[in-house]
């Protein structure tokens, strides 16, 4: 009969395959998501090779077999473990040396894992446990490297908590207790290589990384973050440039609008006196034209000043909708008769004003 221990190894694997529906199938990966599944996948392999090694479902030498098996898909969730770290912070490019390293010190343990006795030497027995490890001459170079691995990327990842905020702090806070708490547990599987007689209490906690991250992409959007961020620095970057033209209006409403005035002056002047002494037609209509552009100007100025005004540090008021939509449509008006696109507005007779800024 299975006992309750290879029943947790077995539901990492199940629970793991569950998570990588409902996150992955459903969505584009992203870089976080891709580094999340190769750490995640190697956890499941482990998971199962470690439940057939509790179960006593085989005889020894298969379960041997299964054991080096799992050993082997443990020394490559290190690495892994260390990419998905730094893609949290998004620090993977800069540290990709370092993974590298980690990934073929990784391959070479797992392949004298599998192959050979100089890490899993056998199998012994305790309490209710058909099977487990038993560590050669080098499991304890693989137990160092899996564990420099780990807190290498913890440290790399705990550097960049106090330095985040809002949603960015949300996401390390889940990843840390999403990792921190299993790999409690998991570190505790080692001492049984030891022939040190500790039940595996560990592979339960290890299930809270399964629950706590689907939390984390149901609360957080865990697993998007990385394109949620960049959409905040491009919103950031677009209210910069709003803030520009803030400051460039001013200088807008001064260098240009003044000497405006004065041209406009000047042109229904020149109007008055032509009509006065009915004058060319001609050049009457001309002056009209170009007193209707010097207005439009005037009225060009005025509206960017107002819409380049930032609003930070201003109070609410009550804003017209169909003003401020007017506004925005002035700026795009020539673009669209070039491109021939008319736009039909309705608005409703008693649309009510809002509270709100009009920049």
């Amino acid at each position: 009969m299975m006992n309750i221990y290879a029943g947790g190894a077995f539901a990492v694997t199940i629970f793991n395959f569950t998570l990588w529906f409902l996150a992955f199938f459903k969505r584009s990966l992203s870089r976080l998501a891709k580094a999340f599944f190769w750490w995640s996948f190697f956890i499941a392999l482990w998971a199962f090779g470690y439940g057939m090694t509790l179960g006593g479902f085989l005889d020894y030498e298969p379960t041997l077999i299964w054991n080096k098996f799992c050993q082997a898909m443990a020394a490559l969730i290190g690495p892994f473990f260390f990419r998905y770290a730094c893609t949290v912070v998004e620090r993977d490019r800069e540290n990709q040396t370092y993974f590298l390293i980690y990934l073929i010190t990784g391959i070479v343990i797992a392949f004298f894992l599998f192959l050979t006795d100089y890490f899993v030497k056998g199998l012994w027995s305790f309490d209710i446990y058909h099977y487990q490890p038993l560590g050669g001459p080098l499991y304890s170079v693989f137990t160092v490297f899996f564990f420099w691995c780990t807190i290498h990327g913890f440290i790399v990842a705990i550097s960049q908590f106090n330095q985040t905020e809002g949603q960015k702090r949300n996401q390390l806070w889940i990843f840390l207790l999403a990792t921190a708490i299993p790999y409690f547990g998991g570190s505790t599987l080692f001492l049984q290589a030891y022939h040190i007689p500790l039940p595996s209490y560990g592979v339960f906690l290890i299930l809270a990384y399964v629950i706590m991250t689907g939390y984390g992409i149901h609360k957080y959007q865990f697993l998007d973050l990385p394109s949620l961020l960049r959409t905040k620095e491009v919103l950031s970057l677009h209210r910069e440039k709003l803030a520009l033209i803030g400051l460039m209006t001013s200088a807008i409403n001064h260098e240009i609008r003044n000497p405006l005035f004065l041209v406009q002056e000047l042109t229904q002047k020149a109007r008055d006196r032509l009509t006065q002494s009915h004058a060319d037609p001609y050049a009457l209509q001309a002056l009209e034209k170009a007193s209707a552009h010097i207005f439009r100007m005037n009225e060009l100025v005025e509206r960017l000043r107002h819409f380049g005004k930032p609003a930070e540090g201003q109070e609410k008021q009550e804003v017209d909708l169909q003003e401020v939509i007017n506004n925005a449509l002035f700026f795009t008006e020539q673009e669209l008769k070039y491109q021939k696109v008319e736009i039909e507005k309705d608005f409703p007779a008693n649309l009510p004003k809002v509270l709100g800024n009009k920049g």
